[in-house]
């Protein structure tokens, strides 16, 4: 066991002790208050060879895995920050926090870009430091919507300000000394006991339960991503230490609109309150890219990423909320 603390500006009254089991190497899992990171916690796996410390800026949602160790603290706090790193030495980085809102985001590129650059930026000099493996999740929005079913290798060409950040945080990536791999993914969803924040699939459910009328854009195109799905990808990424870019998504081209009527479907709500719109009268501050979506063929070849079909993927989330009798 090593114990230690941490201190810094954002502890400025408090000493922080951590109980950390160094038997094993360490993995630092960032942003696990979020929907990938509480699947991830909730899917780690039995072979997994690290201890997992799991990081947010708040304390945890939901009980944690006996096995892992929970630190809050703010990523942007650059000595704190590296006082962890020194004390912990991780093996591995999995990074997962980022602002995700494209609308916030252009609303706040100053936040935006500190949140999803400057952050990348300071992990990856450390990660450097301490020799650790660094693994950046990413997005379809880091391309300009020309084109579908993307590979690894298309060049990324964003249209709005949350995918300039994520492509800038690529870069930075790509161009440290270290080894690292990029998950990029699409459109994901699921359900949470706690969510940090709504997600389409929750969107369309909490609406129609509520009898309202919703617009869905149905001239975009992408492929929806369960979150269960995605967080099984970041651990076969992880157990492989699979370096370079990695798509893991769904493998179903649809609208938002056609997987709102899906939605409908599998949770017997009523369909007749979903109208398609298009992008242009679906008023937006974030310009989205019109057609993405992922071609999955190289996770599913190399690393035996299988995605679950739509229609499962959605029945799966049905007996969940079922099952806990949880309130949307």
């Amino acid at each position: 066991m090593l114990y230690f603390s941490i201190r810094g500006t954002w502890f400025a009254k408090c000493r922080v002790i951590f109980c950390v089991n160094m038997s094993k190497p360490i993995l630092l899992l960032t942003g696990c208050n979020g929907l990938l990171g509480q699947k991830l916690l909730a899917t780690l796996p039995s072979s997994l060879p690290y201890t997992v410390v799991a990081i947010s800026k708040k304390s945890p949602q939901v009980p944690l895995p006996t096995n892992v160790v929970y630190c809050q603290l703010d990523l942007t706090h650059t000595v704190v920050v590296e006082e962890l790193f020194e004390n912990l030495r991780p093996a591995l980085v999995l990074h997962t926090a980022a602002l995700t809102l494209p609308d916030k985001s252009e609303q706040n590129q100053e936040e935006a870009y500190l949140q999803n650059v400057t952050v990348v930026e300071s992990l990856c000099r450390l990660a450097n430091l301490h020799h650790s493996f660094f693994v950046q999740l990413s997005t379809d929005f880091v391309f300009d919507g020309t084109a579908m079913l993307l590979t690894e290798e298309t060049n990324p060409n964003p249209i709005n300000y949350y995918g300039q950040t994520k492509y800038l945080a690529e870069e930075i990536v790509k161009n440290t000394p270290i080894s690292w791999a990029i998950v990029r993914t699409c459109l994901v969803f699921g359900v949470l006991a706690q969510p940090s924040r709504s997600n389409i699939l929750l969107w369309v459910i909490r609406n129609l339960q509520a009898g309202n009328p919703i617009n869905v854009v149905a001239d975009q195109l992408r492929t929806p991503t369960l979150a269960e799905d995605l967080a099984k990808g970041c651990w076969q990424v992880v157990l492989a230490k699979a370096t370079g870019v990695w798509h893991i998504a769904g493998n179903e081209l649809m609208s938002p609109y056609q997987f709102a009527l899906k939605v409908a479907e599998v949770f017997e709500l009523d369909a007749t309150l979903i109208s398609p719109t298009n992008a242009q009268e679906f008023k937006e501050i974030a310009t989205r890219p019109l057609l993405t979506g992922f071609n999955t063929n190289k996770a599913q070849e190399l690393l035996h990423f299988m995605p679950t079909p739509i229609e499962d993927a959605l029945r799966f989330c049905k007996q969940m909320i079922d099952n806990t009798q949880q309130v949307i």
